[in-house]
């Protein structure tokens, strides 16, 4: 937020492998800090990089908190903008309706 991500970048690293080591698999605390190793990331122009830990952020928080879960949606709406600005505007738009049904449904129960 600070502008500062090359610093945050390595921060975020041991973060997510001291949560790895504390915390069962599937803890939906790794995709707080998958998410925010993607947003530093692509900070830092990795689109790749950024595209691969926030799906993985993604794929964390359907499984522990299902795919409605305002978490998981964020990082959906994450992913979503970081395929678009990789110029991936199908598989953006589709992954933003899945978002945007899913917000939908949410509120209407």
């Amino acid at each position: 937020a600070q502008g500062r991500a090359h610093e945050a970048l390595p921060l975020i690293e041991r973060g997510l492998r001291l949560r790895r080591a504390s915390l069962p698999p599937g803890n939906p605390r790794f995709g707080t800090s998958l998410t925010l190793l993607g947003q530093a990331r692509l900070a830092l122009g990795d689109v790749p990089g950024a595209i691969a830990d926030t799906t993985a952020a993604l794929q964390v928080r359907e499984q522990a908190l299902g795919a409605a879960h305002p978490q998981t949606s964020q990082a959906r709406a994450q992913l979503a903008a970081i395929q678009a600005r990789a110029g991936a505007w199908a598989l953006a738009r589709t992954i933003a309706e899945r978002t945007l049904a899913l917000a939908t449904t949410n509120a209407n129960t």
